[in-house]
């Protein structure tokens, strides 16, 4: 019906090599607007390509890019808005084809919308090409607008699970930021933060005393249960007198003349004391008896 119709309009491609100028080619199309494919004469002025044929053995050699190219040309001198075309769904070939060339894009939508009576109707997708330049402008901004806006509802919906995930959550995390929120508020005050449980158990383990740390030159201490020190019963060696005067007197010397007497007295049950240092008079009178 289309190729009959008066409205109808045929390019042909011939090919030159041949006298007989046989037809290899042709374009069915019509000058209208873009809502004549619903049977709605709405939108824009375009020119409508209903149908495109190519002989096999010219296929895949830029006649149809070509063919194309002067149905654009025409429009444009025409000074009409849009190209359009008419593809069957099933016609991945053609679809291939038309995207293939700049400009061409799917605008089924855009003209659905022109015919709600029919927006169901999915035999055919309306694939087109904007030629003004002023709405060209404005659809490419129409179209930035919308994908910016697909995006933040993205984010805004990604962003309200996450909050549904924390509050789910229960108690935890609360408290935790309620911890670091305390730390940060001890910082700032000058007040020492607490300490890790961590810490605290390494520092114990760091602190406990051991043998080698508690042993003395003439007593030995050993470590309490509260982890304070305390002084152990030490064996001291019985020492004869003229030996504990060897000692005394080297011990003297040593300390640069210090007066201190040191005595081992045995008590009834043969445990030795420490008796409690002498004078200064009786400490010279012992170390001229010594002399």
């Amino acid at each position: 019906a289309e190729l009959t119709a008066r409205e109808s309009r045929l390019l042909l491609v011939t090919e030159a090599s041949n006298e007989q100028r046989v037809v290899v080619g042709f374009a069915n199309f019509r000058l209208t607007l873009q809502g004549e494919c619903w049977n709605t004469m709405e939108g824009e002025s375009c020119l409508f390509v209903y149908d495109l044929q190519l002989a096999a053995h010219v296929r895949r050699k830029g006649a149809g890019k070509q063919l194309l190219l002067t149905l654009e040309m025409m429009a444009r001198q025409t000074k009409l808005s849009h190209i359009c075309a008419l593809l069957m769904p099933s016609s991945s070939a053609a679809t291939a084809f038309f995207l293939s060339v700049k400009g061409w894009r799917d605008d089924t939508a855009s003209v659905r919308a022109m015919d709600a009576a029919d927006a169901a109707d999915h035999t055919f997708r309306v694939y087109a090409k904007c030629l003004d330049g002023a709405r060209l402008q404005s659809t490419e901004a129409t179209s930035q607008v919308q994908l910016l806006a697909a995006k933040l509802s993205v984010m805004g919906a990604s962003a309200t699970q996450q909050s549904q995930v924390k509050m789910s959550s229960g108690g935890a995390l609360s408290s935790e930021a309620d911890a670091g929120a305390v730390r940060r508020s001890d910082q700032v005050q000058g007040r020492p933060a607490p300490a890790e449980p961590v810490l605290i158990e390494s520092c114990a383990k760091a602190l406990t005393p051991s043998k080698e740390m508690c042993k003395d030159d003439d007593e030995e201490w050993v470590a309490g249960e509260d982890g304070c020190f305390l002084m152990a019963s030490a064996e001291v060696a019985v020492v004869a007198p003229a030996a504990a005067a060897k000692q005394k007197k080297s011990k003297k010397s040593k300390k640069g003349g210090a007066g201190s007497r040191e005595g081992a007295q045995h008590t009834a049950e043969g445990v030795p004391t420490v008796a409690a240092p002498s004078t200064p008079t009786a400490a010279r009178e012992d170390a001229g008896e010594d002399t």
